[in-house]
């Protein structure tokens, strides 16, 4: 069993190449926190395998990834536990706070993989989506190294050498900047929608936190619990949804490779 995370795409695509290779039913994390987490127990059969795909949000594991997994249940027990998450560069400690989480969860985690995917982050000064032919370079690498993890997880390999890539000053993005992205950046937020928007609802409609609600005129409006994925900023057609003044000029990304249909 895939379980799955996503905001433009990115680890969707991932997720899906994950299953093709190893035969292995997905579900959308997006569309069981849009149900308020309704679908969370799940029965494992003998053999089964418990896969655990996500983008790092500021080197950590996303709030959403967290919540379903504490609110997470089940029978039986899986044959193996893994974690392949996507980001622009490295992923600091996430692998820790993932084996920390499913030990809570009384399963041991086997490892936690890294695969590099274009960067979509923009709601930082300096932060934008990476240029055409890196985003393609990025996708192109990632085609072999999905496989390479597939055949790592269906052999039950646990080092994570060469796999994973915390990056440099690891503990200190995860322990001292990711607390700030949690507290400071997320929650009530400056998004906004211009004179661009045509209410066409798409942004509430990835959201995968149901933050955004339609007024009587089809316009958003942002509630205070967003968990900065950014997708309604990327999938906007109209690029009408915005962040105070920070993603001005800024590039949308969407993974193409894959149908975004939650």
């Amino acid at each position: 069993m895939i379980f799955y995370y996503t905001s433009t795409g990115n680890s969707q695509w991932v997720a899906e190449r994950l299953s093709h290779y190893l035969d292995e039913t997905l579900l959308s994390i997006n569309s069981i926190a849009k149900n308020d987490f309704t679908a969370s127990d799940y029965e494992f059969q003998e053999g089964e395998r418990l896969i655990f795909v996500f983008p790092v949000h500021s080197w950590n594991v996303p709030a959403t990834v967290v919540d379903f997994i504490e609110e997470f249940t089940f029978e039986g027990k899986p044959s193996s536990v893994y974690a392949v998450c996507t980001c622009g560069d490295d992923c600091g400690l996430t692998d820790k706070k993932m084996a920390k989480l499913m030990d809570q969860k009384g399963l041991k985690l086997n490892a936690c993989f890294s695969v590099q995917m274009p960067n979509n982050y923009v709601l930082f000064p300096g932060f934008n989506i990476d240029p055409v032919d890196v985003q393609d370079k990025k996708i192109h690498a990632a085609v072999d190294k999905v496989k390479q993890l597939a055949d790592d997880i269906a052999r039950g390999e646990t080092n994570q050498v060469g796999r994973y890539t915390p990056g440099s000053m690891a503990w200190a993005k995860t322990t001292l900047i990711y607390p700030f992205f949690a507290h400071v950046q997320c929650g009530h937020t400056p998004f906004y929608a211009t004179e661009a928007c045509v209410g066409c609802g798409m942004c509430a409609q990835v959201c995968p936190v149901n933050n955004i609600r339609l007024m009587s005129d089809g316009r958003p409006q942002w509630r205070n619990h967003c968990t900065q994925c950014a997708a309604c900023f990327h999938h906007c057609p109209k690029n009408a949804v915005q962040y105070g003044s920070l993603t001005k000029n800024k590039g949308q990304y969407i993974n193409t490779h894959v149908k975004f249909d939650d």
